[in-house]
């Protein structure tokens, strides 16, 4: 075949060979294949546990790994008692993040297949892609415009499918649905700049396999609280700010909004220890710190000149803590005491701003992807990133130069179990990007 597809049996049965060395690597992982799988054993592991933060009534409260599993799989029956199954698709066009998370996990616990929508998209593009994507079922909250399709009885407000939050403790957890890794999770439709959107076919299989490596470079661990900023909807914050922490067992903090302040008022409510974020938020925050230091009396300045030259020389003769000892100050000045790390991804990470920031004790690890990767494939390992790099690939995936030029330029290729199933119903766009098993990322 042009695509360089394999044929879905034989494609399945790869996946799961795969995936099974994957969930080896992390013992404390029981296997999966599928999202429900992947996020409902760690519910069933530690139920009591927070898994989600969510700003309400004047304060964040949380709901448990339990109550998320339970809501996710009571909106989900409700979801197929309205016609979702297997062969549907349902669209996701929430504003608020927190809830938009938990109503997509209940359109894949109802083995539908999620189409996040942009609510930044004009009416007429958000009927374009719903159209497209033959769906049967539109959960909006009211927020988003989604024109003519409101009159529709495809259109399902969000409060008809949402249940009140479970009470693990008198009942018994719910049963996970026993999703075929090949199965659609996602559809997402790009912006559609060069012509008409094209909607990437990811598969639970995707997805799984590039959580469990992204698990493998060790960017987290169960005790740490992930502040979210950026769009849920896109796969860079979906997959890595979404379904990764949850997958093991960390907390998901929903940051009100992207003003400063409440950024740094939500650090210190919730003692976030990482930030997943776009290139430009890291250089608004060293920026930030510079123009800090610079009103500083002289002193001070100077002070803080000494420490960041020990971190500097700290860091050359390999001490990569240095900073984090030396400029402990700092950062609480700066609110960001509790942060252990920063990933960066969505744009290349300007080398200062991130050398910067592990002078001062934040480290800052950049990795590369693309929504037809599902999106990670590739990411710094923490206490070995480089500034000038987005790091090796996830275990799994090989990455090459196709076509280079004599000085090596070309354009990067991909191939592993994270590769999309296509473009929904573009297969001659799907066959321009794929050959022989590899994908061309442009």
């Amino acid at each position: 075949m042009r695509s360089g597809r394999l044929s879905t049996p034989l494609q399945s049965e790869l996946i799961r060979i795969i995936l099974a060395p994957m969930n080896r690597a992390n013992q404390a992982q029981p296997h999966a294949s599928s999202i429900p799988s992947l996020i409902g054993n760690v519910a069933l592991r530690r139920p009591e546990s927070p898994a989600l933060w969510h700003w309400i009534d004047g304060r964040f409260q949380s709901l448990t790994y339990g109550a998320l599993l339970a809501t996710a799989a009571e909106i989900g029956r409700r979801l197929t008692a309205l016609g979702a199954g297997s062969d549907r698709r349902i669209a996701v066009a929430v504003t608020d993040r927190f809830s938009w998370g938990v109503t997509y996990l209940g359109a894949l616990f109802s083995g539908a297949a999620a189409v996040p929508i942009d609510p930044n998209l004009k009416p007429g593009e958000i009927a374009m892609i719903l159209t497209d994507a033959d769906v049967s079922l539109v959960i909006h909250d009211g927020k988003i415009d989604i024109g003519e399709w409101k009159s529709k009885p495809a259109a399902v407000p969000l409060e008809n499918i949402w249940p009140e939050f479970q009470d693990t403790n008198d009942q018994s957890p719910p049963d996970i649905p026993n999703i075929d890794p090949e199965s659609l999770a996602s559809i997402i439709f790009s912006s559609g700049t060069t012509g008409r959107s094209k909607g990437v076919m990811l598969s639970h299989g995707n997805l799984v396999a590039d959580i469990l490596g992204i698990q493998a470079m060790g960017l987290c661990c169960e005790t740490d609280t992930l502040l979210s900023i950026l769009p849920i909807h896109h796969a860079f914050e979906c997959t890595a700010g979404f379904l990764y922490p949850l997958s093991i067992g960390a907390q998901v903090a929903y940051a009100r909004s992207l003003k400063s302040h409440e950024i740094l008022a939500d650090l210190k409510s919730t003692r976030a220890t990482v930030i997943l974020a776009v290139p430009l938020l890291f250089d608004n925050i060293v920026n930030s710190i510079k123009r800090g230091i610079a009103d500083a009396p002289s002193p001070r300045r100077r002070l803080i000149s000494i420490l960041m030259s020990a971190a500097i020389l700290g860091r050359r003769l390999g001490w990569r803590n240095a900073g984090r000892l030396f400029l402990a100050p700092l950062r609480r000045k700066a609110g960001l005491e509790s942060i252990r790390i920063l990933v960066s991804g969505g744009a290349a990470l300007p080398p200062p701003v991130a050398e910067f920031c592990d002078t001062i004790g934040l480290p800052l690890v950049q990795g590369y992807g693309l929504t037809e990767t599902s999106p990670v494939v590739a990411v710094n390992r923490p206490g070995q990133h480089r500034y000038d790099t987005v790091g090796p690939p996830i275990p799994h995936v090989q990455v090459k130069i196709a076509n280079p030029h004599p000085d090596g330029i070309g354009e990067i290729a991909v191939s592993g179990p994270i590769v999309m199933k296509g473009y929904w119903k573009r297969p001659e766009e799907t066959a321009k990007v794929m050959t022989d098993g590899w994908l061309l990322t442009g």
